[in-house]
């Protein structure tokens, strides 16, 4: 028997009215298929997944690709690096499907910076890796008057810790720096200009005025942000500024590094004032005393309210660093906070259990977010 359908469309007014009315399904010539989208994501940028009816996706630069299926059960496969991924996805209703096909391992160290910021990006990450998993990172340039070429470790911080925006959700992986080896390293800070306090410096004179958002070491240090006393913008860790620690980290890890929206006593002057604490958008920043210790001592008592301790720290990791070229030297290390008890200090995490602060001494830490 023949199946009535109806068709409409939307009129000027917005209204949908029959466009076909009474229109029989053996009026209409040749077959009618209903077709289902599937979204393809994975790690595989420009690849190909093979469909078990004997079509492919050609994915595009951000590993995804999409196709239209009739109902039934297809096999989906990709190929990476000698590696196999395939997944079973049956099709019986009219929706979008999303199909994640990520070649993952569990050892950190053994993925691709695209894997590691796709699965981040999927929200899927504290389920393949654990706090503290080290990544290598090769640094090669000059930061600031530090030659640099060596590898390094970075490690996880926290999972869903940092947001890219000041409305956005908290999300993705923040890793710490440095760790000397993938399991059991040191932990290090890079040094430069220690004997005489000619580099790795805050400012270059000894203040705090301008709080973290205006110093010398997150500008033309980091290159936490490429906005002298501004926010980072989309370039700033795709085209780095020269001569910071940012052009220094391999492309791969700065393609899918992603902002974070910190706040920090961005005023500074030694006043432990609640408005001076103000957010800004960054790349590569330092930590701040609340995120390391969970108490704040030194800092402006109005950073807390927008900081959370980081999960490395809170399940008792240790805050000791040692030189990076000599790592029997114990050594203290920058965070971003002013000390907000006087004009001239920021304040630094202090050998062994001591937290201090000191004008202008070189000692240099930082985080990535992707």
């Amino acid at each position: 028997m023949a199946q009535a359908i109806q068709m409409q469309r939307k009129n000027d007014s917005g209204v949908y009215e029959n466009y076909y009315p009474n229109t029989v399904m053996s009026q209409v010539e040749g077959d009618i298929q209903v077709l289902a989208k599937i979204e393809i994501k994975t790690n595989n940028a420009l690849g190909t997944i093979t469909v078990s009816n004997g079509e492919s996706v050609s994915l595009n630069y951000d590993g995804n690709g999409f196709i239209y299926l009739k109902y039934g059960t297809y096999t989906f496969s990709m190929t990476k690096n000698s590696n196999t991924v395939t997944k079973t996805l049956i099709v019986d209703s009219i929706k979008k499907y999303i199909l994640e096909m990520y070649d993952i391992s569990k050892t950190l160290n053994d993925n691709d910076w695209a894997t590691i910021g796709a699965v981040s990006k999927a929200g899927l990450a504290n389920s393949y890796w654990s706090i503290g998993d080290a990544k290598a990172i090769n640094l090669n340039g000059t930061a600031s008057k530090l030659s640099l070429n060596t590898t390094l470790y970075c490690y996880i911080l926290g999972f869903d810790h940092d947001k890219s925006s000041e409305s956005g959700a908290k999300d993705g992986i923040t890793f710490g720096t440095f760790k000397t080896a993938a399991s059991d390293g040191i932990d290090v800070c890079l040094v430069s200009g220690y004997s005489d306090d000619s580099d790795f410096r805050m400012n270059t004179t000894s203040t705090n005025s301008g709080g973290w958002k205006n110093s010398d070491m997150r500008y033309n240090i980091l290159g936490s942000t490429n906005t002298q006393n501004g926010d980072a913008t989309s370039t700033t860790a795709t085209s780095p500024k020269a001569n910071t620690l940012m052009s220094c980290l391999p492309s791969d890890l700065r393609a899918v590094m992603r902002p974070m929206y910190i706040y920090t006593d961005n005023t500074g002057g030694g006043s432990d004032t609640a408005s001076y604490v103000t957010g800004t958008l960054d790349y590569l920043p330092l930590l701040a005393e609340y995120e390391v210790y969970g108490t704040r001592t030194y800092a402006n008592s109005a950073e807390q309210n927008n900081q959370t301790q980081y999960a490395y720290y809170k399940n008792g990791n240790s805050k000791v660093k040692y030189n990076h070229s000599s790592t029997f030297s114990t050594m203290a290390w920058w965070v971003r906070s002013p000390y907000s008890g006087n004009s001239d200090f920021f304040l630094l995490c202090g050998t062994r259990r001591h937290r201090g602060q000191l004008r202008c001494r070189p000692f240099l830490w930082s985080r990535p977010n992707v």
